[in-house]
């Protein structure tokens, strides 16, 4: 019977069971015991508190207390808990159990029954619907508001209820580096409020930092407390008042990466899996919607810059709404009209309806000043006040601009203020494309009449200065006041055999005047000359000079002081040689000499191209000594490249004995060189071409000041003067008044003939005057009689064309040669031989380099008009030039647009227009456009561009305007150093594995301390003339080609500016 009992027992799916009731000890078990849980029946036992100390932490208490309450009131009952197996296994029990009351103690007797996989699929269903329900209510919490911070509260508020938690938050930065990290947001439950606040900073300590690293390592969440991998010290748990936490970090897309996180207060708890999980996915959404909220930040920060720039600018801005006009011109379209500008042309009615379509949306303070307007509304209501006729020509073109579809129109135009002023503007509109919406047009006005009256002026002083010396023979050079000279012409080239670059920067005196007639040395201190600038008095004498070849000469000197301030800061030395000419049996030797000495290149070839003479000159320009030029054929040798086919200039050679024009060469050094080219064919005596001979002028580098105009004019050693056509004195130099000995003053405006004299004028001067007023320089020496009295003097008349090709007066050059006359009437025998020679490589000093450095502030799109509105005005219009112009003015005016375009999407939220970029090339492409700047400011440039770099996603003109504005501010930044040399470098480098970095340094004066941190606002700017827009725009180009921009100081001196960008993915 006892076997039959024990087999029943075992055979039921439960653990069979008798316990004392007081004491829980069990008293009897069944084999299932060790099935369920596998611990043997000896120590259910053997153990008094095995139930107790076997059953789940969590559920220990409740379940311990409701058996002892049964037992209390002895009722049968049953109840379910966890315990945990042997294999560490969590096994969930249903326990029914009956309290036994007879006459031995009280008894408990149960079944324990498995019921794991029941409570598993109950427990993964719950769960599921449990996750959806918060997930739900996070989507609900994120739809209900358009507000992003309170749409992230209500998530916080959600996250509380769904886990049941004492407190939900946000912190940033989750960056282990950092030194401290704040409350973003948070919520949490009354009765466990936070010991921070939103908005406080708290030092980042070496636990805080721990747990930062681990969140970024993991993909997941981490539970900080008693129970989990992640243990929380005491010390935090009490401070912040908290059990546990569960927390993760977010990576909002922009923004450094913030930490969310749950915290339990009131009791150690472990979170689920499932828990894990659904607090995963509300973090994934509190990172989009973190991401959303940088955006939106990002945003509204780039609308106020942009309305500040618009405001603030100094440029005259319109926003205009041209949709009516774009819908007539396509309604235009639709009706078949393709020609737009003459149907324009032909309904002048249209135009004129086509203004009053035009709407002012907004105009900045700038265009109220500029117009005169009273206020702003004056001003957006009157549109067609300030139109004026020229005006319309440029509306009609704006129009056909419209209909073509173009992205960028630019022109001038006059205009008028609200009072009447007229005035002329530059304007530039930026057009929608084709398709887009015409409501918001930006235009910009350019006052530049005062640049118009400028430019005028500086036409006539380049034209003044180019025919002087154009027509100065003698030596003419400027030296700084301790003697350093700045200039020379090219006669003291010639004469002296130095050229340009061996005596500017160089003190003159050590090259040219060093020596005393007896041979002894001359010091520097005791030049009579360079005394001048102390003196403040024009001196004048004679005196010796020395070639380069150390040969002595004897010069007449004039040398007057340059003042700026009321400081003497320089001197106009002007010196003509007085060398006797050799005997007539030494002339051909002489001509070699001279061949030798010349400045410019001189070249023999023979008719099949081989070189046969090559001068000094040829050798400095090129490189080459003669021993290595003869006998190699001179197109081979200096790799000519020529501006029409060889061909072309060999026929022109032939028919016309003579050809001029440029060329382009390259040196023994591999440097491209410009030089202009006279060529001469010489024929033997049976007429057939022999020899070519080729006079070549290196013009790539020239140096003229603008205010030289000025200074050659007034401090010239001779009387200059220039007459009108109706033989008045329109202008003339103090040499010329002391002359005559009459203030200049009352000379200007006078009659030729009322200071010479009738006679004088009618029979001499008028006749000479009246050649160069046809076209024609005229040379004249012949005795005159002046207020000094009876002088021998040589005048040149030389024409002067201010616009156009008529000739609007002539410049008298009167030099006195009383007391040399036999000298030059044998000087002029002696040249006579020379004559071609000598007036191929006088010819060749033309205006052009010196216009050039007069007029470099000019901008390329400038000259280009100008040139356009010259060739227009001849009375033959070159159009094929007018046309290249005006490719040359479209394509810098379209790459100026795309600029523009550019800032104004990055203002607007407008995507720039993005390809691979190699930024050593965007290096590269700026460098040429600086090149005079660096030049005229001594500036050393050294690139250190990394090889084989990885391309940049980034529009070209825009990292273009970048680097020129970085270049430009260090070149500028060295204008005022002395002492040390001026050197830029450039460098390109990888950086951070995925970036490119471009490096600007400079050894210049460096940045202030005090300005680094204001370095890259609007409008802030240490340059007397400057904006300040150029690195705060320059800073927005590279944020948003998602880089960085920055400076650091360049120890010892200057700064370093840096950019960098991310490569393209690969």
């Amino acid at each position: 019977r006892t076997a039959r009992f024990r087999d029943l027992v075992d055979s039921v799916e439960g653990i069979v069971w008798e316990a004392d009731a007081e004491t829980l000890v069990f008293s009897f078990v069944s084999e299932q015991a060790e099935r369920i849980l596998g611990y043997p029946m000896q120590r259910w036992l053997r153990e008094p508190t095995f139930w107790k100390d076997h059953i789940h932490p969590v559920d220990r208490d409740r379940a311990v207390r409701f058996c002892q309450e049964a037992v209390a009131h002895k009722r049968s009952h049953d109840f379910e808990y966890r315990m945990t197996a042997a294999d560490g296994r969590v096994v969930w029990l249903r326990d029914l159990v009956t309290v036994v009351v007879d006459d031995r103690p009280v008894r408990l007797r149960g079944v324990m029954v498995d019921i794991t996989e029941r409570k598993m699929a109950e427990d993964e269903r719950q769960g599921r619907r449990w996750v959806l329900e918060g997930l739900e209510r996070v989507n609900l919490a994120i739809q209900g508001t358009n507000d992003l911070e309170q749409m992230m509260s209500d998530v916080l508020d959600a996250t509380l209820s769904i886990f049941d938690c004492d407190r939900a938050w946000l912190m940033h930065p989750c960056d282990p580096e950092a030194v401290s990290h704040e409350v973003s947001m948070q919520r949490t439950r009354p009765e466990f409020p936070s010991v921070l606040g939103v908005g406080d900073e708290v030092p980042i300590d070496p636990e805080t930092a721990d747990m930062f690293r681990a969140l970024r390592a993991s993909s997941g969440p981490l539970q900080f407390g008693p129970h989990s991998t992640h243990p929380l010290s005491s010390e935090l748990a009490q401070r912040l008042r908290l059990q546990s936490r569960i927390v993760m970090a977010l990576y909002p897309k922009g923004e450094p990466p913030y930490t969310f996180g749950v915290s339990q207060c009131s009791y150690a708890r472990l979170w689920t899996p499932r828990e894990e999980f659904l607090f995963q996915e509300i973090g994934r959404r509190l990172e989009d919607a973190l991401t959303s909220l940088s955006i939106f930040h990002r945003l509204r920060e780039s609308e106020k810059r942009y309305r500040h720039i618009f405001e603030s600018t100094g440029v005259s801005i319109w926003e205009e709404d041209f949709s009516r006009v774009k819908a007539a011109i396509d309604e235009l379209r639709s009706c078949g009209v393709r020609d737009f500008r003459a149907y324009f042309a032909a309904h002048p009615q249209f135009v004129q309806d086509a203004i009053a379509m035009v709407k002012v949306v907004d105009v900045n303070t700038a265009s109220v000043k500029l117009f005169a307007a009273e206020t702003k509304a004056e001003l957006l209501a009157s549109l067609g006040k300030i139109f004026v006729t020229e005006t319309r020509e440029a509306f009609i073109a704006e129009l056909v601009a419209i209909a073509e579809g173009r992205p960028f129109f630019e022109a001038e135009t006059v205009l008028q203020t609200l009072k009447g002023d007229r005035l002329t503007a530059l304007f530039t509109m930026t057009l929608p494309t084709s398709s887009a919406r015409f409501d918001s047009v930006l235009v910009t006005l350019m006052d530049i009449t005062e640049r118009k009256r400028a430019e005028e002026e500086q036409r006539y002083h380049t034209q003044l200065l180019k025919t002087v010396t154009d027509n100065a023979s003698s030596m003419l050079y400027i030296v700084e006041a301790r003697g350093r000279g700045t200039y020379v012409n090219p006669a003291t080239e010639r004469i002296t055999g130095f050229r340009a670059e061996e005596l500017i920067g160089h003190v003159v005196h050590d090259k040219i005047h060093h020596t005393k007639p007896d041979g002894t040395p001359y010091p520097v201190g005791d030049c009579a000359l360079i005394a001048v600038a102390r003196t403040r008095q024009t001196l004048r004498g004679e005196e010796l000079f020395v070639r380069k070849d150390g040969t002595l000469f004897p010069v007449r000197y004039a040398v007057s002081p340059i003042f700026r301030d009321g400081a003497a800061v320089g001197m106009v030395i002007e010196a003509q040689d007085l060398t006797e000419t050799k005997a007539a049996e030494d002339e051909l030797r002489k001509q070699a000499a001279l061949l030798s000495l010349a400045h410019d290149a001189i070249i023999v070839r023979d008719a099949q191209s081989r070189i046969v003479f090559w001068n000094v000159g040829a050798e400095r320009t090129y490189g080459w000594t003669a021993a290595e030029a003869i006998g190699r054929m001179s197109h081979e040798l200096l790799q000519t490249r020529f501006p029409v086919s060889q061909r072309a200039i060999d026929v022109a050679l032939e028919e016309n004995g003579e050809w001029e024009g440029e060329l382009t060469h390259i040196t023994r050094q591999g440097t491209a060189i410009v030089v202009t080219s006279r060529q001469s064919l010489r024929r033997d005596e049976r007429g057939a071409g022999a020899t070519i001979l080729e006079i070549n002028r290196d013009v790539t580098e020239r140096r003229r000041a603008e205010y030289l105009t000025r200074q050659v004019f007034e401090g010239a050693p001779d009387g200059v003067a220039v007459v009108g056509r109706d033989y008045r004195y329109r202008r003339l130099n103090p040499i010329y008044a002391r002359n005559w000995k009459m203030p200049a003053e009352k000379m200007v405006g006078m009659h030729v003939a009322d200071i010479v004299g009738t006679e004088v004028f009618d029979q001499t001067i008028r006749p000479h005057l009246d050649r160069c007023f046809a076209g024609e320089h005229v040379s004249a020496e012949e005795w005159l009689t002046n207020a000094v009295g009876r002088c021998y003097q040589s005048v040149t008349y030389s024409p002067l064309r201010i616009e156009s090709e008529r000739v609007d007066a002539a410049l008298v050059i009167s030099r006195d040669l009383t007391d040399h006359m036999l000298a030059v009437e044998a000087l002029q025998q002696a040249q006579a031989q020379l004559a071609h020679v000598t007036r191929v490589t006088t010819l060749g000093e033309l205006a052009a380099s010196i216009a050039h450095e007069v007029n470099q502030p000019l901008a390329a799109i400038v000259a280009d008009a100008n040139a356009s509105l010259n060739w227009l005005a001849a009375p033959h219009p070159d159009i094929e030039h007018v046309r290249e112009a005006l490719d040359a003015i479209a394509t810098e005016g379209h790459r100026a647009a795309e600029v523009i375009q550019r800032i104004r999407q990055l203002a607007m939220k407008g995507a720039p227009r993005k390809v691979p970029v190699d930024l050593n090339d965007v290096v590269r492409d700026v460098l040429p456009l600086v090149r005079t700047e660096v030049g005229h400011h001594d500036v050393a440039i050294v690139l250190d561009l990394a090889t084989g770099l990885p391309l940049v996603l980034g529009d070209r003109v825009q990292l273009q305007q970048v680097f020129l504005n970085l270049v430009m501010n260090a070149i500028e930044a060295m204008g005022p150093v002395t002492g040390r040399q001026r050197s830029l470098i450039i460098r390109s480098e990888p950086h951070e594995n995925d970036h490119v970095t471009v490096s600007v340094e400079d050894s210049g004066v460096g940045i202030a301390a005090n300005h680094l941190d204001e370095l890259f606002s609007a409008f802030f700017t240490t340059k007397p003339a400057g904006m300040g827009m150029g690195l705060s725009i320059s800073r927005s180009i590279v944020e948003a080609h998602g880089g960085r921009l920055w400076a650091t100081a360049n120890e010892p001196h200057g700064a370093i500016f840096h950019f960098s960008l991310p490569t393209t993915p690969a």
